[in-house]
């Protein structure tokens, strides 16, 4: 897929007006996983090809999948975010250390009584 990037890139640089060099682009981009940049180079192709051109069609329903593709990946995204949070957050025993006004060594709340601790 990364030399079909590179050759698209290379019709593109070469004739940035035509359509299919952008579309192919747009495709190697999908295949790699970089569906926001085939988006792009899709929704560029599309404003090339003037309205009932034979390859509109074609390239509107392309973009739709890459959207689709786009939703998708970003659900996944969140349910692996929130499954990651869930498992930091919860709790599965340990030490808890709890202070109480009542802990110190003469028993009084105040805490004035010496508390154990000698001069």
């Amino acid at each position: 897929a990364r030399g079909a990037l590179r050759d698209a890139e290379t019709a593109v640089a070469l004739d940035p007006s035509y359509h299919k060099a952008m579309h192919r682009r747009a495709g190697a981009k999908r295949q790699l996983g970089l569906l926001r940049a085939a988006r792009d180079d899709l929704r560029i192709a599309i404003g090339m090809v003037a309205p009932g051109h034979k390859d509109k069609a074609a390239l509107e329903a392309e973009m739709r999948g890459v959207v689709t593709e786009m939703v998708e990946a970003e659900r996944v995204k969140a349910r692996a975010s929130k499954a990651a949070a869930a498992k930091v957050s919860t709790y599965k025993g340990g030490v808890t250390i709890e202070e109480h006004e009542s802990d110190n060594e003469d028993g009084d709340a105040g805490g004035s009584g010496g508390g154990g601790m000698s001069e």
